[in-house]
């Protein structure tokens, strides 16, 4: 037989190409070969596959890996006043465990004044597991915006966007005000962080969020510090700290808000949320939507009610179900269970003037909570 080349006749010069012993085994041996070629590919790529199928070990530190602990939520109500019932609800929409403590103390230890926050402030750290992620919040004047898992990533994205160490973990609420004026000019640009054009470049000590025990060693260094501040207030003995030891490239500052917004001074930036609800909340000026809106300073009676009926839980709050969620929901106050509907029996607006000493007196847990307040003199 003549083997025929594509396009002609199998004869060259008239004679006939004959296939060699070799040329007619050939091609078999080629075909065998690619056989095992492939074959032994396809086992090695099948394994590769398999063995990147499984999930990968968890890595083991570094700034925005996630080796911490649970999340928590705390605040103080020593106070309750008239945004409590709005700022839990907020809370029980969002799916947040919030933990209430030093429900109605009128002091601690003798203790009076603004100091007695910062007590409560490292009492409440020292609770959680040292690795744990804890945001704390002012309960007067403040309204949640998001679920758990949202704020976790958030602040993860942060620590690692802002080079934090993986133990000092740590972002305090940016606001446009220097320390509510509590320091001088040469302590608030000592206080913020390099942040390019960002107006919201000074630490605000309502809200922040961070690891447990970077908690405990910030609170202990604002003990030691204390006596230097020059006016009683929470911000001015932290900021003072914080000022003076330099701690701004120490810890982080939610500058962009991409967590925390504080309204006061900023309430022209808040945008989004439309009658419909389906739009987010969110700040227009840094593009952000936050988890978090406080109400600081002079911002809470103008501007809370009006953005919290732009959240996006709004209009399922006052569905018949979900108003049996907030009123079902159990918070933590004082170490104690209590439902909701029992802490705010008037409802979850804002609580009338003539109504805050009444609803402090509902539930008497003062004496269930025993503080380990190691700063105490």
């Amino acid at each position: 037989a003549c083997l025929k080349p594509l396009g002609g006749a199998g004869r060259r010069g008239g004679r006939c190409t004959q296939m060699s012993a070799w040329a007619k085994v050939e091609p078999v041996v080629v075909l065998v070969g690619l056989v095992i070629i492939f074959g032994c590919h396809s086992l090695m790529h099948t394994s590769i596959a398999n063995r990147y199928a499984r999930a990968p070990p968890r890595p083991k530190g570094g700034a925005g890996v996630d080796t911490y602990g649970k999340m928590r939520f705390a605040t103080i109500m020593s106070e309750p006043r008239k945004y409590y019932c709005p700022f839990l609800a907020s809370a029980v929409m969002n799916d947040i465990d919030m933990e209430v403590f030093g429900w109605n103390y009128d002091g601690i230890s003798g203790v009076r004044g603004w100091w007695r926050k910062i007590l409560f402030f490292d009492a409440i750290y020292r609770k959680y597991d040292p690795d744990d992620i804890v945001m704390f919040v002012d309960s007067n004047d403040v309204i949640f915006n998001a679920k758990p898992d949202a704020i976790r990533a958030a602040f993860l994205q942060q620590v690692a966007a802002q080079g934090l160490k993986r133990d000092d973990a740590w972002l305090w609420s940016g606001e446009k005000n220097c320390g509510m004026k509590t320091l001088t000019r040469a302590q608030c640009e000592a206080l913020h962080r390099t942040v390019g054009p960002s107006e919201n470049k000074y630490m605000n000590t309502g809200a922040f969020i961070g690891r447990a025990q970077a908690g405990v060693d910030i609170m202990r260094k604002v003990n030691e510090d204390r006596k230097g501040a020059t006016k009683d207030a929470d911000q001015a003995y932290i900021a003072y700290s914080q000022a003076t030891r330099g701690w701004r490239d120490v810890y982080g500052l939610d500058y962009n808000q991409s967590i925390f917004m504080s309204v006061y001074l900023a309430q022209d930036d808040i945008c989004g949320g439309p009658p419909d609800f389906q739009s987010p909340l969110g700040n227009c000026r840094t593009g952000t939507t936050p988890a978090v809106y406080h109400f600081n300073a002079g911002a809470k009676d103008q501007f809370l009610e009006p953005v919290m009926k732009q959240t996006w839980w709004w209009g399922t709050f006052n569905t018949p179900e979900g108003r049996a969620k907030v009123d079902n929901a159990v918070i933590i106050v004082n170490s104690q269970p209590v439902k909701l509907k029992e802490l705010c029996p008037t409802g979850y607006g804002k609580v009338r003037d003539h109504h805050e000493k009444e609803h402090r007196k509902l539930i008497d847990l003062g004496a269930a909570e025993k503080f380990d307040l190691v700063f105490t003199e």
